[in-house]
């Protein structure tokens, strides 16, 4: 803390950091704790500098650097909006961030004429530690006929996923175990995320409302594998709105229990004649809004 080590700066965390050495200083008027103050503040700002000017800036660059990144690496993201032609895969326990922190600030969307995933986390293993993670990026557009995860698709055995948003995703199934912008197959966390605006339709030509329709925001769990996993599937403070076809689709999970804990989950539609905010065979909603 005195300056005698090197910090390392989490972009993500730089106002919350900031505000704690504001609060350290406000709390002193020890001038030898003051100076020591001054010294983290100086080597911390140097550190911000530091990850914003080693953001990559092009989608070439972004698929070079998770290519070749060793696990624990962190690829920083400056601000702008990438067209993504190639699915972009986390695979080593690698973090994918936006240099500033902000999910505003980094779009990734589809090239003309790209089709498949934005995005695929994979862990190596199952050890916790091991999970790739992405956090501070917007996931906008993509349209599939019954993929899971139109835009993201966390595999087993899991990947964390953070501050993001995902909007805009259609998919079109006569399937309710297909679809959503993001898909959380057997492990994996999505945490303080916005999923907005994001369609499951049938498929064009289908008249019987009655059919299942596709998941359109989050689809949990749903292949039915008995592989156990590190921790399960858990959906954590995230904002689940505007989407149409079920807005959170999780059950017939084996040996694991979803969690959806501390959500706000409002104003979704379903044009399948069961449940448009909520659909639920397993697994546990806890402490949520839904309306």
């Amino acid at each position: 803390v005195g300056g005698t080590k090197d910090l390392i700066v989490v972009p993500g965390h730089v106002n919350e950091l900031r505000a704690c050495i504001a609060e350290a200083r406000a709390a002193t008027t020890n001038p030898r704790s003051l100076a020591m103050l001054d010294r983290v503040s100086e080597q911390f700002e140097s550190g911000v500098a530091q990850v914003k000017a080693a953001a990559v800036k092009t989608t070439d660059d972004i698929q070079n650097r998770l290519r070749n990144a060793s696990p624990r690496d962190v690829v920083t993201v400056a601000p702008g909006t990438y067209k993504v032609s190639e699915t972009i895969y986390l695979t080593n326990c690698v973090t994918l961030v936006s240099s500033t922190g902000s999910r505003d600030d980094v779009v990734f969307e589809p090239a003309d004429g790209f089709a498949g995933r934005l995005c695929v986390l994979r862990a190596p293993d199952t050890t916790a530690a091991n999970r790739p993670v992405v956090s501070g990026i917007t996931f906008r557009g993509t349209e599939s006929e019954g993929r899971n995860g139109g835009q993201l698709f966390v595999q087993y055995p899991g990947g964390v996923v953070t501050n993001c948003r995902f909007t805009g995703c259609i998919t079109r199934s006569l399937s309710d175990t297909s679809g959503g912008a993001v898909y959380l197959q057997e492990g994996g966390s999505l945490l303080d995320s916005v999923i907005d605006h994001n369609k499951g339709l049938q498929p064009a030509g289908t008249s019987n409302n009655a059919k299942p329709c596709a998941t359109a925001g989050v689809l949990m769990g749903e292949s039915g594998s008995a592989k156990k996993n590190i921790g399960g599937v858990n959906v954590e403070r995230c904002l689940i709105v505007h989407n149409e076809g079920y807005g959170i689709r999780y059950g017939n999970i084996t040996y694991y229990t979803p969690l959806v804990r501390h959500c706000t989950i409002a104003d979704n539609a379903s044009t399948s004649a069961e449940g448009g905010g909520v659909y639920q065979t397993a697994g546990k909603l806890v402490n949520c809004i839904v309306v």
